[in-house]
């Protein structure tokens, strides 16, 4: 039996795979998991995973190591757990396995990188201390909530980084200080250590740490007003992505983009990434796609889909709380929030918010809330009555104050308040939407054509509009149809 594999997804560059025989199946995806591996690319290639029976990979560690780091995308951590039960209890893969697994806790992590110390395993060229994402700190694994202080804990992450990262440890510690200061809100310290880091990564051609630190770099400027002369940075990872053959990066990169025209205003360019290039939570979710899912949340924030966002949020939180992703948890529950109060429903929305400032106090993501500018701003100086004056609320605040002075524009509605349509005028949108004319509409609902013509009149002094096509296209971008 001949097994046809198309793999097409505009998003990641995928290959196109087709007669596949079963037989062939282990070897195929043993060249996967062999020749330059990494979480993104493994990615592509999850649907021939997915399509092994057991008794084709049981015998095979490497298959059911590649197969587990598939689960834990796909967020399907008992399938993890059934899995890593047929590897053999301290090999190579049954460590890598439990290094990168969301439920190994930060105790058991440290006593992993110990055993590998021990074993003199070596570190592997296959680990992506990213994941696919624009950060060290909150790679693979969330390094804000096992380090509090890297500062006072430097020799305990250089160990940790020795293990996973091999010889330059050293720099990808100064990337990962150099993130943690900026969530402290120390930018400069942060500018100067990033800024020292990317000529050398650029010299080792590790496109994964570069994008990190330009990532940084960018953030930092943008918070400085500087959002206007990021266009070259960006221009020159693009094209070191490219020649470097690393394309799978360019989800994130244009991500990236999407949320930085987001602080400039440019929401043709916003639109563009949500038609075209954000991730579809609805088929083949993934959690390394978590930056940007929360990017798309930012574009349904813009665009009123709260429903959407729910949606998406219901998804993400369970996963991230399993793994105790306590920076993603926090950015997600401050995203809710900002939601929550859109709509009014202030009572969720405190809750949320207070979540958040809970655990960015504990772990200093200051900068993590505060830029969100003007949306956070409002929402933090009504919790503040309601709660009364906090020394660390009155930080965040004071800082989501000089976001929202310098980019009043960013997250701003694209779209007036969502049109509360009558039950009848519902009706005749739907009919409209259907392709009916006015006097079948009036057939149909036995009511006058005169009446028809009222509620068209109404339905489109409510969404602003002039015509049936137009009514029809603003109805749908506010979700009514």
């Amino acid at each position: 039996m001949i097994i046809k594999e198309t793999i097409k997804n505009k998003n990641t560059n995928t290959k196109i795979i087709k007669n596949i025989s079963p037989e062939d199946f282990k070897s195929t995806l043993s060249k996967i998991l062999y020749n330059d591996f990494s979480l993104l690319k493994l990615w592509r290639f999850h649907n021939l995973f997915l399509k092994l029976k057991e008794e084709q990979y049981k015998d095979d560690p490497a298959i059911i190591s590649g197969l587990s780091m598939i689960y834990m995308m796909i967020g399907d951590l008992n399938k993890v757990n059934e899995l890593k039960s047929l590897l053999p209890k301290n090999s190579i893969y049954s460590q890598y396995v439990d290094i990168v697994d969301p439920l190994t806790s930060d105790e058991e992590f440290i006593e992993l990188i110990n055993k590998q110390i021990e074993l003199k395993i070596l570190p592997s060229s296959h680990l992506s201390l990213t994941a696919g994402r624009p950060s060290v700190l909150n790679g693979f694994r969330d390094m804000s909530s096992l380090f509090k202080d890297m500062k006072k804990n430097k020799k305990e992450v250089i160990k940790v980084l020795n293990v996973l990262y091999g010889t330059d440890s050293e720099l990808v510690y100064n990337l990962m200080l150099a993130e943690q200061l900026y969530q402290k809100n120390e930018c400069y310290e942060a500018l100067v250590l990033v800024i020292s880091v990317i000529p050398k990564f650029e010299e080792k051609h590790d496109v994964r740490m570069l994008f990190v630190a330009l990532y940084l770099e960018i953030m930092i400027l943008v918070m400085n007003g500087q959002v206007k002369s990021i266009n070259n940075l960006m221009n020159n990872l693009i094209l070191k992505t490219k020649t470097r053959n690393m394309e799978e990066w360019l989800p994130n990169i244009k991500a990236l983009e999407a949320w930085a025209a987001m602080y400039d205003g440019d929401y043709i360019k916003i639109a563009e990434w949500m038609d075209s290039y954000a991730p579809d939570e609805y088929n083949d979710f993934n959690m390394i796609d978590t930056f940007r899912y929360f990017v798309k949340i930012r574009g349904y924030l813009i665009n009123q889909k709260y429903l959407l966002i729910t949606s998406l949020a219901n998804k993400l939180l369970p996963l991230l709380k399993k793994s105790n992703r306590k920076m993603d948890e926090c950015e997600l529950l401050m995203l809710l929030a900002l939601s929550d109060y859109a709509r009014e429903d202030y009572e969720s929305a405190f809750n949320n918010i207070e979540k958040a400032l809970n655990i960015s106090k504990l772990y200093n993501y200051d900068r993590l809330l505060a830029d969100e500018g003007e949306k956070i701003c409002r929402l933090l100086l009504d919790y503040r009555k309601q709660k009364g004056k906090d020394k660390y609320l009155d930080k965040v605040i004071s800082l989501s104050q000089q976001v929202l002075a310098l980019y009043p524009n960013y997250l701003k509605d694209q779209l007036p308040k969502e049109p509360s349509l009558t039950v009848n005028e519902m009706g005749v949108l739907r009919l409209i939407n259907d392709g009916r004319s006015n006097s079948e509409i009036s057939e149909l609902l036995t009511i006058s054509l005169n009446t028809v013509k009222y509620y068209t009149k109404s339905i489109f002094k409510k969404l602003n509009v002039k015509n049936r096509q137009q009514a029809l296209k603003v109805a749908k971008d506010y979700g009514l149809l």
